[in-house]
């Protein structure tokens, strides 16, 4: 007797707290009191400059930007009970960083000649950037600032097409015990007499005239104080959370720094980050079973519903594994929704006779706009 095919059901138990969007200008004024707490150079608090950044986010999502131009921002809400939400972190992935007309900058650590040297880079990476959580959300039992760092693994594996083999970041460099950043303090100030916004500010605007003054001639470590030296390259004591993530993805330290500040710079290989390996493209019935797509159960479901094909609600006979958490998202016109899922992975018969299904998933379900027949993307929280 021919043995009845096992079919691999993700059984959803809850969704987290927080929605992850696709950025849009109705963001701006809670994204701009966000970069106004905490100065980034990829989220500036200027304006216009801000406004600037979100549309073309905005048209990055719509495909409507040529690829090397197209610049991705998340961000995380809050929902108040009053139907209100509150952006209380960000993060950006950039499908190309460094081209002939704006070239990457980075100061290339030469151990075996003890020296630095400004490295200049029209063919780049694509790149990880522009991630902050607000204070109060640090230290989350949610992990916001995990959930809105790896949610770009994720779209990196839905829109593969846009990114270049090798993925870029950079961390957050080291501070001394007042706070200073011991590279920008005795190397670039005296020597540019510009404070930090106005180099984060010429880098948006002016690059070109910015590193017109920056020494090209070899950097000889012997010169440097024996604190730069030592910072050189090392992620800043609040950075390194992020860094250990990175490091989980397999990134690794280049050999490069931030010519301003000296922290360091990370790459990987697109093809060997885990979530991106491990993202998978399922399928959301109308009663919440998730089957991944492709299984020979979708090419059935094409034509029939799924009370039909006996998969409307949760069979009697599962074969449960441990529950995992992991990431959602969907794309649906030009935007992108995403956050925390938790579900059982099991195997089941699908001739089995079905019981009821957990209404109160299905109420979730609807809350973050997830429909019947949706596609989604997941990949594990890890």
């Amino acid at each position: 007797m021919k043995k009845r095919q096992k079919i691999p059901i993700y059984v959803p138990v809850s969704f987290g707290s927080f929605l992850i969007q696709s950025a849009s200008l109705c963001d701006y004024s809670s994204l701009r009191k966000l970069a106004l707490k905490h100065p980034l150079l990829n989220l500036p608090a200027d304006p216009a400059l801000l406004k600037k950044k979100i549309q073309t986010s905005e048209d990055s999502f719509k495909g409507a930007l040529e690829r090397e131009k197209r610049q991705f921002l998340f961000v995380i809400k809050k929902r108040e009970k009053s139907g209100e939400e509150e952006v209380i972190g960000s993060s950006q992935i950039f499908s190309k960083f460094g081209t002939r007309k704006n070239p990457f900058y980075s100061l290339k650590v030469c151990y075996h000649e003890a020296v630095l040297q400004l490295k200049v880079v029209r063919d780049g990476p694509s790149y990880l950037g522009g991630l902050i959580v607000d204070e109060p959300y640090r230290g989350h039992t949610e992990k916001i600032g995990k959930q809105i760092s790896l949610i770009r693994f994720l779209f990196a594996a839905i829109c593969g097409e846009c990114f270049e083999s090798t993925l870029h970041a950079e961390v957050a460099p080291f501070l001394d015990e007042k706070g200073q950043n011991p590279f920008y303090e005795h190397f670039i100030r005296p020597r540019l007499s510009l404070s930090m916004p106005e180099i984060d500010y010429l880098t948006l605007t002016n690059k070109e005239k910015l590193f017109s003054s920056y020494p090209r001639e070899k950097i000889l470590f012997s010169s440097l104080p024996e604190s730069v030296r030592k910072g050189l390259g090392k992620p800043g004591l609040f950075s390194q959370r992020a860094a250990r993530l990175l490091e989980k993805q397999n990134f690794y330290f280049t050999g490069e720094v931030d010519p301003f500040d000296g922290g360091p710079y990370m790459q990987a290989q697109t093809k060997d980050i885990p979530l991106i390996k491990n993202t998978k493209k399922v399928f959301f019935t109308s009663e919440a079973f998730i089957y991944p797509k492709g299984e020979d159960i979708l090419s059935r479901a094409d034509n029939k519903s799924p009370k039909q094909l006996g998969v409307n609600s949760l069979p009697s006979v599962l074969d449960f594994k441990k529950k995992k958490k992991g990431l959602w998202a969907k794309m649906e016109k030009g935007q992108f929704t995403g956050g925390l899922w938790e579900a059982h992975l099991c195997q089941t018969d699908i001739e089995k006779e079905p019981s009821p299904m957990n209404t109160d998933f299905l109420e979730q379900a609807r809350k973050w706009g997830i429909k019947k027949k949706d596609t989604l993307f997941i990949t594990p929280f890890e």
